[in-house]
């Protein structure tokens, strides 16, 4: 019994072949909604075997070995710009890129994208980097000194439970002597 390539359901009935973000999934009825047909419908598999014999004249592909995604942290001395989501969509439109084509260009979600663009999300170091590189402009930047502001009166701090250990303490060797 096949499973469904989105939910893991065992698949019981008929399967469905759909198109979800380009991607050609074998999903169940439920799933099925989920993207655009490929192809209409595909009939249970039987529960006969077919005699497969070993070593058939199939053109055999190298593995691919893929990178894994490696999150890098962020620099603590760095932070986006301000207006970070209107440079990209500038730059990405004076490229003349739509966002399909340049979500695939990068290996990006175009929903990912549009929601970068739209600033509902702040994109992580990563794609950050990713972004400045493609689009060759500069988002990330070093974070300034914080200056705060300064004060004419001197703090004062109130006594901590320490100080006032101290104190009673000098007080009692005073009484003893």
């Amino acid at each position: 019994m096949a499973q469904c390539e989105v939910c893991g359901h065992d698949i019981v009935g008929n399967q469905y072949e759909v198109m979800i973000d380009k991607a050609k999934m074998i999903v169940c009825w439920r799933c099925s909604k989920l993207g655009s047909p490929y192809r209409e419908r595909i009939p249970p598999r039987s529960s006969q075997k077919r005699s497969v014999s070993p070593r058939q004249n199939i053109p055999q592909r190298p593995i691919q070995k893929l990178r894994p995604r490696v999150n890098i942290p962020a620099p603590e001395e760095t932070e986006l710009i301000s207006d970070f989501n209107l440079r990209v969509r500038k730059t990405r439109e004076n490229l003349n890129l739509t966002l399909e084509d340049f979500g695939e260009m990068i290996g990006e979600k175009v929903s990912v994208l549009r929601k970068v663009e739209n600033g509902k999300i702040y994109p992580n170091y990563n794609l950050a980097r990713k972004l400045e590189h493609s689009l060759k402009i500069k988002i990330l930047t070093r974070i300034s000194e914080i200056k705060l502001p300064s004060s004419t009166k001197p703090l004062t701090l109130a006594p901590t439970l320490g100080d006032i250990i101290q104190v009673k303490k000098k007080e009692i060797e005073e009484k003893e002597e």
